[in-house]
Formats: C-alpha cells, sequence, structure tokens
C-alpha cells in the first residue's frame, strides 16, 4: 500500500470517528435524559453534560462529586442501597440500574433513574461507565395522580347503590364494581376475567350480551327498564344504562349501569293500587249517597202502601216484593259505602272476642253443617275502637267469602290474638303492616284459594269469580273499607288449591267500653200533636216524610230550604216543637238553618236527617254538635220513633 493510499484510509477514518462524534454529541443534546460518563478509577464525570446534569441538579461541582462524594445529595434512606448497587457492578462489571431520590439545592428531592453499562479495555479490565439518567419525578407525580383518581373511581362505584361493569363483545368482564356481584347474586369470587356464561345460565348471558352490543351498533347509549333474572334464579326488575366504549387499542367495549328496581317497582304498583281503590271509592261513594234518597223513598212508600193494604190485597206480594228490592239496594248501597270508608260510624270500645262470640250462631248457620267453625280466642285480647255494626259486616263478608270457597265442604277457623309488629310485615299484594301493637283478627279457611292475579284485584268492588246472579262482587270491597276506615291493615296469604288466610290488624285502643249501642227500631211509635217544621231539599223524601208525620198525628209545615224555613217560623203564629232538617243542602246547611231558628224559637228541639257521609257531616260542623242523627235510607217507623224520642228527651 503506498503512502498516499494510507493517508487516505487516515484521513476517511478520522471522518468516520468525526461524524460519529457528532452523532454521538447530537443524540445526547436530544434525549431528555442525561448520558454520563464515569471514570472507573479516579470516581469523576469525564462528560461535560454529565457534570452540567449533576450541576444543575444537586449544585454541587463535578469535583465535590468524586469518589463517593456524590452519595451526600441523596436521600439518607436511598444511600446504603445505591452505594451497594454501584459497588457491586464496579466489583463484577455488571449492568448498573437503580432509582433513588436527589436533593436539590431547595432542600427538595426529585427521583430519577440511573443506568450504566462498563466500557471494557483490550484486557477485559473496565475503563469507565457510560449510562443515563432520567428525571422521573413528573411521571411519579402523574402515575401517583392517575392511581389515586383511580382508587377515587373504584371507592365511588364500589359505594354506588347501582351496579357497573365494562365488558367486550365476547362477554368477558373487564370491569365489574362490588355491587355487581350483589345485585345480581353472582357465585364467590371475583366476575373479572370470566365470561356472562360463566356467571349466569346460557340464556340469561346471551339475552345480557345481546341487549348490551345492541349500544354498540347503535353508537349510542341505550337506557331502558327491563325484567331479568339473577345468578340464583330470582326474578328482578332492572333499569339498565349500557353505552359504547373504546380502549386506547380502539377495541370496542360496552359500559353497563344497573340498579335493581325491584322492590321501587313494586311499591309503585302497590301505589297505584291504593290510587286507584281510592278513585273507585270515591265513584262509589257518591253513587251510593245519590242513591239513599231514592231507596228511602221506595222503602218508605212500600212501607205506607203495605199498612194501608189488607194481607190479602192482590198488591200486596208485589209491593212486598218492591221493599225487598228496595232492601236489597239498601244493603248494597251500605257495602259501597263501607269500601269507600264514607259510611256514617258510630264507633265504641269493642272486645272482638265477644264480637265473634255473639255472632257465633248466625256464622254456623251461614256456613252450613259440612263446614266445621272453629273460634280461637286471645283471654288478654285489647279492645279495639270500631263500629260493632261494620265489625259484624266484616265477619260476615269474610265467613261468606270462605264458605264460597269450600263448596264441598271444610274447615274454618275465626282466631283473635294480640300481635307486636317489629319489622314491617309484607303482604302478598298487599301493602305491608307497619310496626306497632295491633289487635289481629284472622278468618282461615281450607278452600279452593287463590292465585296472585286474582288477589290483586279481590279488593276491588263489583271484581267476582263467581257465576252471574251468585255475587256483586261487593263484599270483600267492603271489607277493605271498613279495615281502612279503623286505620287497619289487611294481610292475605293464598294459594291456590291451599285455602285463605285473611288477617285483619286494628290498633288497640286503651279505656272502658262505652254504654251505648246502635239506635235500633223499637216498637211501634206512639203518636203525638206537637207541630213539625220539616226542612228537606228533595221533593219525594220530603213528601214521604211529611206523610208519615201527619199519620202519627203530628202538625207539619214544611220547607224546601233554609230560607223559606226562617221565613215560617217568622210567620207561623203557633207553637213548633221540632226541626226536622236534612244535613246538606244548598243556599244553607241543616246546622247554619237549626242556628237561625233557634234565635226566632230558643226551645225549638232538632232532628238531622242525612245519607252523607262522617266527613261531609264535620264539614257542616254537625258532629261537633250534640244533636240526633237519622241516617238515610230510613224507614217510616224509624223516623216516628226517633221523632217521638227527640221530642220525650
Amino acid at each position: 500500500m503506498s503512502a498516499g493510499q494510507e493517508d487516505g484510509r487516515h484521513e476517511d477514518l478520522i471522518e468516520t470517528l468525526r461524524v460519529s462524534e457528532a452523532r454521538y454529541r447530537a443524540l445526547v443534546r436530544a434525549s431528555s435524559d442525561a448520558v454520563w460518563v464515569h471514570d472507573a478509577t479516579l470516581g469523576i464525570f469525564k462528560t461535560s453534560d454529565g457534570a452540567r446534569w449533576w450541576e444543575n441538579l444537586t449544585g454541587q461541582a463535578p469535583n465535590d462529586a468524586s469518589v463517593w462524594g456524590w452519595l451526600e445529595c441523596l436521600h439518607p434512606d436511598d444511600r446504603a442501597y445505591v452505594r451497594d448497587a454501584w459497588t457491586k457492578s464496579l466489583q463484577d462489571g455488571s449492568p448498573y440500574e437503580v432509582k433513588y431520590r436527589i436533593r436539590t439545592p431547595d432542600g427538595q428531592y426529585r427521583h430519577v433513574l440511573v443506568r450504566g453499562v462498563p466500557i471494557r479495555n483490550n484486557d477485559g479490565s473496565i475503563r469507565e461507565w457510560v449510562g443515563m439518567v432520567r428525571d422521573m419525578t413528573d411521571q411519579l407525580k402523574a402515575e401517583r395522580a392517575l392511581l389515586q383518581s383511580e382508587e377515587r373511581f373504584r371507592a365511588f362505584m364500589d359505594h354506588s347503590p347501582a351496579a357497573a361493569s365494562i365488558i367486550d363483545t365476547d362477554g368477558r368482564v373487564l370491569y365489574a364494581s362490588k355491587m355487581f356481584s350483589r345485585t345480581f347474586q353472582l357465585p364467590p369470587g371475583d366476575p373479572v376475567g370470566r365470561t356472562l356464561f360463566d356467571l349466569f345460565s346460557r340464556d340469561i348471558a346471551q339475552s345480557w350480551l345481546d341487549a348490551s352490543c345492541k349500544a354498540l351498533e347503535a353508537g349510542r347509549a341505550l337506557e331502558g327498564t327491563e325484567p331479568g333474572i339473577r345468578a340464583d334464579g330470582t326474578e328482578g326488575t332492572f333499569l339498565t344504562y349500557r353505552f359504547p366504549l373504546h380502549d386506547l387499542a380502539k377495541v370496542r367495549l360496552i359500559g353497563g349501569i344497573a340498579a335493581d328496581i325491584t322492590e321501587r317497582r313494586r311499591l309503585e304498583d302497590q301505589l297505584r293500587q291504593v290510587h286507584k281503590m281510592e278513585a273507585v271509592g270515591q265513584l262509589a261513594g257518591g253513587v251510593a249517597h245519590d242513591f239513599n234518597n231514592v231507596l228511602t223513598v221506595i222503602q218508605g212508600f212500600s212501607d205506607l202502601v203495605l199498612a194501608e193494604l189488607p194481607p190479602t190485597h192482590p198488591l200486596v206480594p208485589s209491593i212486598a216484593e218492591i221493599k225487598k228490592a228496595g232492601e236489597r239496594a239498601t244493603d248494597l248501597t251500605s257495602q259501597l259505602l263501607a269500601f269507600s270508608r264514607k259510611a256514617v260510624v258510630r264507633p265504641m270500645l269493642l272486645d272482638l272476642n265477644d264480637v265473634v262470640t255473639d255472632a257465633e250462631n248466625l256464622l254456623r248457620r251461614l256456613v252450613g253443617e259440612d263446614i266445621d267453625l272453629t273460634s280461637v280466642f286471645d283471654p288478654g285480647l285489647w279492645k279495639v275502637e270500631a263500629d260493632p255494626v261494620q265489625i259484624d259486616q266484616l265477619l260476615l263478608n269474610l265467613v261468606s267469602n270462605a264458605r264460597d270457597a269450600m263448596p264441598q265442604g271444610g274447615s274454618l277457623t275465626i282466631e283473635t290474638r294480640n300481635v307486636v309488629v317489629d319489622v314491617p310485615l309484607a303482604s302478598e299484594r298487599r301493602l305491608p303492616v307497619p310496626t306497632g301493637k295491633y289487635v289481629c283478627l284472622s278468618v282461615t279457611d281450607s278452600g279452593c284459594g287463590m292465585d296472585p292475579a286474582m288477589i290483586d284485584h279481590i279488593f276491588e268492588p263489583f271484581f267476582t269469580t263467581k257465576e252471574p246472579g251468585k255475587g256483586t262482587g261487593m263484599g270483600l270491597a267492603a271489607v277493605y273499607g271498613i279495615v281502612q276506615q279503623f286505620n287497619g291493615h289487611i294481610k292475605v296469604q293464598s294459594q291456590p288449591g291451599a285455602g285463605a288466610t285473611f288477617q285483619i290488624y286494628l290498633p288497640p285502643r286503651d279505656g272502658t267500653a262505652a254504654d251505648e249501642s246502635p239506635l235500633a227500631e223499637a216498637m211501634p211509635a206512639p203518636k203525638g200533636q206537637e207541630t213539625i217544621i220539616l226542612v228537606e231539599d228533595d221533593p219525594a223524601v220530603r213528601a214521604l216524610s211529611r206523610q208519615v208525620l201527619m199519620r202519627h198525628g203530628y202538625i207539619v209545615l214544611q220547607a224546601k230550604d233554609g230560607v223559606e224555613a226562617i221565613r215560617i217560623c217568622q210567620q207561623y203564629p203557633g207553637t213548633i216543637d221540632l226541626l226536622v232538617s236534612d244535613v246538606v243542602m244548598p243556599i244553607m246547611s241543616g246546622l247554619q238553618v237549626a242556628q237561625r231558628l233557634r234565635e226566632i224559637r230558643p226551645q225549638l228541639k232538632t232532628l238531622f236527617v242525612s245519607g252523607y257521609p262522617d266527613e261531609a257531616l264535620d264539614a257542616h260542623g254537625v258532629l261537633k254538635a250534640e244533636i240526633t242523627l237519622l241516617p238515610k235510607p230510613f224507614t217510616p217507623s224509624a223516623l216516628a220513633s226517633t221523632v217521638r224520642s227527640v221530642l220525650d228527651s
């Protein structure tokens, strides 16, 4: 090789080294990491970059970092293991990689990652170390912030009442909150990593996956209420919200939130049932009140005609049938009023043991010989405040309903007992019984029983499963109204073929029973000669009442309203002994009429007549006054007897 060729090759080698050096320096300047070269023997930085990085970060001059002086800039807790790692690398020439904290001039610490590899001489000895140092402080802060954010998210979702999950298109669970397992009663173990088909039956899992994938297909969130079956096989109703998700790799995922609204839906159904019953009750009560005047006229004139005709008269049977029809209509009206809780009631303190005992003979005749009737009494039974007539009606209706459920005979048990409810008693298709003390009256039969769909409607007026003409469907509706009127509750338990139990819960009352009883029709009332002013806005009822009173010897002055009654009282020259007035009338109420007439005739006695419920009478102030009230519909003898009683009082 010529000298010129050798010189050219030498120059090429120098140029190659120069280019390599330039690339190296450019790479170092472009890197966010500091590059260092450390002399293995002298223990000092050999590169200006490394020395400058060290001085800028620590405020320590490179010479001060020689040998082990640089350890003084490390966090005290990191010095020992860094020294050990560096010593080991120096001894065996293994790569060096450590994380530690370096103190800055302001006393703060920066987290760094330091890596280094040895550069060896031809003889294998280590000439120097080359490495990089990366400031990890900001990255660690970001990682901690992300970790805290994830922990907050998990804590929030785990304490949320809704179940949250993320699944892929194969149904694999990638995330699940704690409520996810609880809501769907999943088997023990973490559901993450398992598929819906591992957690649910195949049909349920496929249905869930299909519904979730619809959100992906739609490209938007889908919300709905849907029935579902939990992993343990129980049924429920769930409010679901599904939405599409994509991870960083653009993998399609489905997020889901589900809330178990089974109990809320049950309460909503019960509330709708209550509202429906209230609406039907208002309608039934209004119709019943309108019937009262009509029935008063039908029954009253039937009685008057029958009293005038001899028993052998050919019209007597027909008129008697009219009277019977009126009585049946009166019973139906009474049941409508009981259902709507708008019947005029006369509550008193009662011992239900006495009520059942008094009614037993009648109930045994009602059920017949093929039904074994048994009564079980609690000897220390608390008293309740109720109308004895309505309690009798309640018993008759329940026993009659039980008898119809046992056409081939069976057993019937009436039981009374004191009950303390510690937690609300959930009743099948009924509102739960709240906590508290109750007197429980239960009627249990061994009849055909009822399915849930039937129980949903048994208390509705005119609902019946009997053949046409076999029942009005008002018996249990009246029971419902009576119990509600006395702030009680009904619990129904029944299954097809397993009989039925109706439990009536009434709140107990302290005190002693009152010495009063409902006004009964006595013997035919004696006649009188007094003068009565009759105020009634219904012409037919007014005509009937006038005729009845006149037949009993009274002088009757009649008025269609309060204005006319006041005028008559002012102009009539003789004595007026008694006011018989309807309560609810246009222009002036019965109580207002009585007050005005007493201003004119202070000694005037008063008898009120009404077919309206207690709340209507209370609105007119009647219940707060000490008066005598004759409910409609009434018979002629009841009117005459009550008038005589008031006049003689």
